[in-house]
């Protein structure tokens, strides 16, 4: 059975203790926040941060904020004119050359083989790429680069599909290193 301590709310936080065999419940110690003005609140004290400090820290957090979303909406232009890339090598049937230009780890996963008879059935199936519509996109920061994935509703000359593009941008260079494509027209036909 759970007991509280007298003048304890049953909602305030419990801190489990043992004494020599014996379990203890106590009420848990308390974030104390220093008065207006700032600090840091810690256990039973607050470190002061005199306010032209802290303004300061948060001018310098909100630049570099602006500076990564800078970069960031920069890898994402690249990768998106990568896009525009593919689908000219795409209408052109230039496979082989979407795939020896793609990422190592792209071409790790599949055969060149694979790969062109793939891009054939699609071709087949769907026809050139006639238009695309952004349907979303985001962009992670790694250390091996920028990671950006987009998302379209494209359309072809047969039919829609959903295309997704995962490129790696580096050094401001974007490499494929994955597609993915869902269409039924390349479940029916």
């Amino acid at each position: 059975m759970t007991s509280f301590g007298p003048g304890s709310p049953p909602n305030q936080p419990l801190e489990l203790t043992a004494h020599e065999g014996a379990m203890n419940y106590s009420p848990a110690p308390q974030l104390k926040r220093a008065p207006l003005g700032g600090g840091i609140p810690v256990l039973g004290n607050s470190i002061p941060v005199s306010p032209g400090r802290a303004h300061r820290r948060s001018i310098l957090s909100f630049g570099l904020i602006v500076l990564a979303s800078c970069a960031l909406g920069e890898d994402q232009r690249l990768a998106t004119e990568a896009v525009s890339r593919f689908h000219s090598l795409y209408n052109a049937e230039s496979y082989s050359v979407i795939y020896t230009s793609a990422d190592t780890d792209f071409r790790k996963g599949t055969s060149e083989t694979d790969y062109l008879t793939f891009m054939s059935a699609i071709h087949r199936k769907l026809g050139i790429h006639k238009s695309s519509v952004d349907a979303g996109w985001g962009v992670f920061k790694g250390l091996h680069g920028t990671q950006v994935t987009l998302v379209f509703n494209s359309q072809f000359a047969e039919g829609a599909a959903t295309e997704q593009f995962i490129y790696r941008v580096s050094s401001g260079k974007p490499s494929l290193i994955g597609y993915h494509i869902n269409s039924p027209l390349l479940i029916i036909r």
